[in-house]
């Protein structure tokens, strides 16, 4: 769910479906375990359903620090400019949108949405703002900002949220957030946004 590539995650949920925890211990590797994972997106699979729901994004924080794990180390991963460690989450801002979509004030903090800036500092990645579950304006930045911002609209709510790079281009934050699939093999199967969504990730037809 971490992953920043949905084929990455696809192709080890393939993998798990077709060869479970067996199949994981038989490698003594990661490196080519991760392999196996990216190779299985080409291999035929029985259908996969995909659930992402609120509750998953208010247990990011667990979700994170597990995902976040080294497995050959024993040792967690801090994500670049992480000030949480391993632990990545979606902190909830108090914005002013007057000037949006330039810029916006949040919690005391003022965000260039042209130029990826905060407080002048060109700390953003990129920012999106996503409306009923789909993704309506998005901008992303040159510069190596470990920081983005994301608007979420839900009728008439609308909620701001700062988050780390990761979770930000994370498979988990395009599929419930943000409604985007990037794989002819993934299709939104049911939608009850904002509470869950559920897509299918096609095997193969005889799957």
């Amino acid at each position: 769910m971490l992953d920043d590539r949905q084929t990455t995650s696809l192709g080890t949920l393939k993998f798990l479906a077709n060869e479970g925890s067996e199949g994981i211990r038989s490698f003594d590797k990661l490196q080519t375990l991760q392999v196996a994972f990216s190779d299985a997106i080409n291999t035929p699979s029985p259908d996969i359903l995909v659930i992402v729901t609120s509750q998953m994004a208010g247990w990011m924080g667990s979700i994170s620090k597990i995902g976040n794990w080294d497995i050959e180390t024993g040792k967690p991963i801090t994500p670049r400019g992480n000030e949480n460690g391993p632990q990545l989450n979606y902190e909830q801002l108090n914005c002013r949108l007057a000037g949006y979509p330039q810029r916006v004030t949040c919690s005391g903090a003022n965000f260039d949405l042209e130029r990826g800036l905060i407080n002048g500092i060109p700390a953003l990645a990129g920012w999106a703002h996503a409306q009923g579950g789909n993704l309506v304006r998005r901008k992303t930045f040159d510069h190596d900002g470990h920081l983005a911002l994301q608007i979420v609209q839900t009728g008439n709510r609308i909620n701001a949220y700062l988050l780390h790079r990761q979770l930000y281009e994370s498979t988990f934050n395009r599929l419930y957030y943000l409604g985007e699939m990037d794989h002819p093999s993934i299709s939104l199967h049911y939608d009850d946004y904002p509470h869950i969504r559920i897509y299918k990730v096609k095997g193969d037809q005889d799957g």
